[in-house]
C-alpha cells in the first residue's frame, strides 16, 4: 500500500525556479536546489515502468492513498491521476505495464497561478501512447525532501 502524509506545500512557501516557475528544492543539505521539472525529467524521462501500486483509500483526513509507479531505475513516481483513452481499460494498461516495456517519453510542467502548477508524464509502448499520469507535486516534493528518498534521488543532481 502506498500511503503518503499530506504535508500542505504550497507556491507560498517555495523559491520557484525562473524559468519554469516550477518548485526549487534542496534534494540533499550540502547540495545545490534543484528544479523539480529538471529533476523528474533526469529521474523519469525514458525509463520504463517496473511496478505499479494501486490506490489504497484511507479514511484519514492526513493520508494520501496514490497510486505510484516504479520505474527502472528505482525512482518512485506518484500519480494524482492516471488519464487513459476511452477505447482502453486499466486491465488493458496493466497488462501493458507487465511486459516492464512502457517507457516514459514525455514530461510537461504547467505552471499555474494560484498553484504549484501541474506535472504531467506521458507512457508509451513503442510508438504508441498508453496513458498519462498526473504527477502529484505535493508527494514529491516530499520525496526529494525525505532523507529516506536518497537511494531514489541517486548520486547526480540538476542544477538550477
Amino acid at each position: 500500500m502506498t500511503i503518503f502524509r499530506k504535508h500542505g506545500y504550497t507556491e507560498a512557501g517555495l523559491k520557484l525556479c525562473s524559468y519554469h516557475r516550477c518548485p526549487v528544492i534542496k534534494v540533499e543539505p550540502n547540495a545545490e536546489s534543484v528544479c523539480v521539472y529538471e529533476w523528474l525529467i533526469q529521474k523519469a524521462l525514458h525509463h520504463k515502468i517496473v511496478d505499479f501500486i494501486p490506490r489504497e483509500p484511507d479514511d484519514d483526513e492526513e493520508v494520501i492513498g496514490l497510486p505510484a509507479f516504479v520505474l527502472d531505475n528505482q525512482f518512485l513516481l506518484p500519480s494524482l491521476f492516471i488519464n487513459i483513452r476511452p477505447s482502453s481499460s486499466f486491465v488493458h494498461i496493466q497488462e501493458k505495464i507487465a511486459t516492464n516495456q512502457v517507457e516514459c517519453k514525455q514530461i510537461v510542467f504547467i505552471p499555474q497561478t494560484k498553484s504549484m502548477g501541474k506535472m504531467f508524464c506521458d507512457f508509451y509502448l513503442e510508438d504508441e501512447f498508453v496513458f498519462q499520469i498526473d504527477v502529484s507535486l505535493e508527494v514529491l516534493l516530499f520525496l526529494l525532501e525525505s532523507d529516506e528518498t536518497q537511494k531514489y534521488a541517486g548520486d547526480e543532481h540538476v542544477k538550477s
